[in-house]
């Protein structure tokens, strides 16, 4: 019986290099990407990619997937990662559910109102499905918190308006929020002569 559950693992590692390869080689392609993002959130969901020993090719496809996001404007995309990123919130492994966490704190605060609900949605009902409560920093009162501010909060509205700020939300989740650097800081045109 053992053997037959280490073929199952063995398989499925050959599936997902091939999914990792094809994602890979075709980041910003949003006519294969987004597809592939929705199918591995269905696969993830069924748990049939749930087991430790997948964590590695996981993790991979996590960094493919905030990749492919990063300064997109595209909708579909964004809803799509949201999906998949709540997807890692239901595994065993520690390091897969804080990556999933952080990912979809950062869409929470997306300048896209739409992203930004459908994150506090798939966060709450984390927060109320996940049994093992490692979602959030390990107090009650954190817990309860973070469940009245993503049920409780209209997040159409502006950011600055928002009951937490960033810093205050990701703390409640045992995250720490490091706002990007720029990498060049912008010189004022030359005048001419």
């Amino acid at each position: 019986m053992a053997n037959e559950a280490d073929k199952g693992i063995a398989h499925k590692r050959v599936f997902l290099s091939k999914l990792i390869n094809l994602f890979d080689e075709n980041l910003k392609i949003e006519r294969i990407t987004v597809p592939l993002m929705k199918t591995l959130e269905m696969l993830m969901s069924s748990d049939y990619l749930s087991q430790n020993e997948l964590s590695d090719q996981m993790a991979a496809i996590h960094a493919l997937s905030v990749k492919e996001c990063n300064k997109s404007k595209n909708m579909g995309k964004l809803i799509s990662a949201v999906g998949l990123f709540s997807s890692f919130l239901s595994f065993n492994d520690s390091t897969l559910v804080k990556k999933g966490t952080k990912s979809l704190l950062t869409m929470l605060f997306h300048k896209f109102p739409k992203v930004r609900v459908v994150a506090a949605e798939k966060l709450y009902t984390a927060l109320l499905v996940v049994e093992d409560q490692s979602l959030v920093h390990d107090k009650e009162e954190d817990i309860e918190k973070a469940v009245e501010v993503l049920s409780e909060t209209d997040w159409t509205q502006d950011l600055s308006n928002l009951p937490l700020t960033r810093v205050e939300m990701y703390a409640l989740f045992g995250h720490t929020y490091n706002p990007p650097v720029k990498s060049e800081v912008e010189k004022p045109a030359a005048k001419k002569a």
